[in-house]
């Protein structure tokens, strides 16, 4: 019994040149498998039309559905039995996708015997799809917002978040909620994506300081960093948002670790605090870009922040009252003082950093929240120009 086995071979390869043999008296018989150059072009095209398939998956359309959509794009205006043929699908199947892709307004129908199909223009569908996704995501973010947790909101832990581009999002929105101040931190595609957000964060009273950390001798444009009030230039960092010292976003910067596509959503108060002490060093050691000075009065929750305005306003003369809320260190009861702001005190070299107020009489030492050899630990400092007088 002839033995067969089977060749592939290119579409330009001639039937002529493949051999025959003998084994043993029996013959090979050889089946010639050929691709047409079309199937060859198809091939090269996988990857395009993969994605576009996936798009079209995406809005809704089966996968026989999504493959009669690209083939009517490719070969134009077709009948029932054409396509069939073409895509080697049975016709009841293409009778059914048609008439679906009809209702869908995504193939046009020519009335007649037969009919004939074409497809809709992509950017067509496309805008039709993004409308329709828009009007779906506002209903369902309203609706989302309206529902209240019964089991309430933690308010400390630090979450984990297995998706970079989720965390960035998320770092985006914190920007958005922002009260008093910010930390911003991010290479310059990150802050430029978000600079219109901070614009508008700091038109809300909020203290931003952003950091944009690049490589020695990469440019970058400048041109829409310095209309904000507070950026420095550094030479390596992770993106970073912390609102309020409450609520913070962190995420290795891509590249440093394939396993760092992740990122943290930080409330936790203690990792917090390291990380404004972290940001508040390297501030220190950054390159100027633009530093404007803020605008009294003025509100922080970082308190080395503050600090660092209070001596620059105080070098330049100006007097300052301060209203400050927080706990007294050796009680843990609740602190509210406001008076004359006599000196902010910041020493790298012992790492001390605190206020002294003139209120209720005396000289009142205010620290950061960390605060253990101080009169009082800062939650919330405002500043207005001003000196003399106190509170009751």
């Amino acid at each position: 019994m002839p033995m067969m086995t089977t060749a592939k071979t290119t579409f330009d390869t001639p039937l002529a040149r493949i051999p025959t043999t003998c084994r043993g008296g029996k013959m090979l018989l050889i089946k010639v498998i050929t691709i047409t150059p079309g199937r060859c072009a198809g091939m090269s095209r996988a990857g395009g039309e993969d994605a576009a398939i996936a798009l079209l998956r995406k809005m809704g359309l089966t996968k026989v559905e999504a493959q009669i959509y690209m083939y009517l794009l490719a070969e134009g205006p077709s009948t029932l039995p054409k396509i069939a043929e073409g895509l080697s699908m049975h016709r009841p199947q293409v009778y059914t996708s048609l008439r679906r892709l009809v209702s869908k307004s995504v193939v046009e129908s020519l009335g007649g015997k037969p009919a004939v199909f074409r497809a809709v223009d992509p950017e067509v569908i496309v805008k039709m799809f993004s409308q329709e996704i828009s009007r779906l995501m506002s209903d369902a973010l309203e609706k989302m917002k309206s529902i209240k947790s019964r089991g309430g909101e933690r308010s400390v832990g630090i979450w984990l978040m297995r998706s970079y581009e989720g965390a960035l999002a998320k770092a985006e929105s914190l920007i958005e909620k922002a009260t008093v101040d910010m930390a911003v931190c991010g290479s310059p595609e990150f802050i430029m994506q978000v600079a219109e957000k901070l614009y508008q964060a700091e038109e809300r009273g909020v203290n931003v300081y952003v950091l944009v950390y690049s490589p020695p001798g990469v440019e970058f444009s400048r041109e829409k960093l310095e209309k904000l009030r507070k950026v420095r230039w550094a030479v390596s960092g992770d993106t970073l948002v912390v609102i309020d010292s409450r609520l913070g976003v962190l995420t290795q910067r891509r590249g440093v670790s394939p396993a760092a596509e992740y990122g943290l959503i930080i409330e936790e108060p203690v990792i917090l605090d390291y990380i404004l002490h972290d940001f508040f060093s390297r501030w220190l050691r950054s390159r100027v870009i633009c530093d404007r000075r803020v605008r009294l009065p003025t509100k922080f929750t970082m308190h080395r922040l503050a600090l660092l305005e209070a001596s620059r306003l105080a070098d330049e003369g100006v007097r300052l009252r301060a209203r400050i809320r927080g706990r007294w260190v050796r009680s843990g009861k609740p602190m509210s003082i406001e008076g004359e702001l006599v000196k902010p005190v910041i020493d790298l070299t012992t790492g001390l950093a605190h206020f002294i107020v003139k209120a209720r009489g005396k000289l009142i030492k205010v620290g950061g929240p960390d605060a253990i050899v101080e009169d009082g630990a800062a939650h919330l400092i405002e500043l207005a120009s001003g000196g003399g007088g106190e509170d009751d």
